[in-house]
């Protein structure tokens, strides 16, 4: 998830939840957020 720019990443985790896809994915995505510290993007 290095190369997956920041903007593709949010908005990648915000689709994912609307879409209700897998609970697994979403942790990933999320924890990818954390990581970043993105969360201030999410609102």
């Amino acid at each position: 998830m290095n190369r997956l720019p920041d903007d593709l990443l949010i908005l990648s985790y915000v689709k994912a939840l609307e879409l209700e896809l897998p609970s697994e994915f979403i942790s990933l995505l999320k924890f990818e957020v954390d990581k970043r510290s993105l969360l201030c993007f999410l609102s």
